[in-house]
């Protein structure tokens, strides 16, 4: 695969989980009216966002991120 793809593919992914995690982070401030299991499971889903973001900001994945036509 072309470094430029990847650079697109990457930047997409780390785009799309930020999203998410954001997505995620608001269902819970609005989730009083879900059950304790709805909650738990938005949490767990956070968590897994987090973890997977954080996974992006490797130095060397940022790099490759930032050669992406796609990064404004």
């Amino acid at each position: 695969m072309s470094n430029r793809y990847l650079a697109d593919a990457l930047a997409l992914v780390y785009d799309n989980l930020t999203l998410a995690e954001r997505i995620i982070e608001c269902a819970e401030e609005a989730g009083d009216d879900f059950s304790l299991k709805a909650r738990e499971g938005l949490a767990r889903t956070h968590a897994g966002l987090t973890m997977a973001t954080q996974g992006m900001e490797y130095e060397e994945l940022q790099a490759a991120i930032m050669q992406s036509n796609l990064i404004e």
